[in-house]
């Protein structure tokens, strides 16, 4: 995450529990603890969700995407860049990153996972909009949604930041926070109103 928890928290965001979508090794778990927040990881990655299991965290090993079918995974040599889209500009932008090997895999949606949650972490390198897109129901109870966007095509069709928050726009998430790199991508905070708010 770009943003720190704190400054987050300064713009009214106090989730109770996250889906985190695209866990790595869960390099944000310290700072969900020190925020009293459970978190359900999801990764799909099968060798990282076994180490997070091992280390105590409630992990879903699953791809996610707007619908269940097969699509092929691209491993990259850093781990963190793994995507369900193949590399665009990213290979410009990251020459050291290369893709090891790719595997086809079974997708599904997170309204399939199942869970009740108030905030989304997205983080799955040029998915996140497909994602969201099989969400629709999980989203009717979610207040924050905190996700990479890209304002480049690092990976192959990907949609952009636009996108995605006209997307959120039409289902009454407003962007409350944007922090970009120099790499073309970055972080996007959306909160939901809530009927009462004002």
């Amino acid at each position: 995450m770009l943003a720190d928890w704190s400054t987050l928290e300064q713009l009214g965001m106090k989730p109770t529990r996250v889906l985190h979508v695209g866990a790595h090794k869960a390099e944000e778990a310290d700072a969900y603890a020190a925020a009293g927040c459970d978190v359900v990881w999801v990764e799909a990655q099968q060798h990282l969700a076994e180490e997070l299991q091992a280390a105590g965290h409630d992990v879903i090993h699953a791809a996610i995407w707007s619908e269940p079918t097969l699509l092929t995974l691209h491993v990259t040599s850093n781990g963190q860049s793994t995507s369900l889209l193949p590399l665009s500009l990213h290979r410009q932008k990251y020459p050291d990153i290369t893709v090891t090997s790719t595997s086809v895999i079974e997708t599904t949606t997170i309204d399939a996972l199942d869970v009740d949650v108030d905030m989304l972490n997205l983080d799955i390198q040029g998915a996140e909009l497909e994602a969201l897109k099989g969400a629709t129901r999980t989203l009717q109870n979610v207040r924050w949604i905190y996700t990479e966007v890209s304002v480049e095509e690092l990976y192959e069709g990907q949609p952009l930041e636009d996108e995605i928050t006209e997307w959120l726009a039409a289902r009454g998430f407003t962007r409350a926070f944007r922090a970009l790199t120099d790499y073309g991508w970055g972080d996007c905070l959306y909160v939901r109103s809530l009927d009462g708010d004002h």
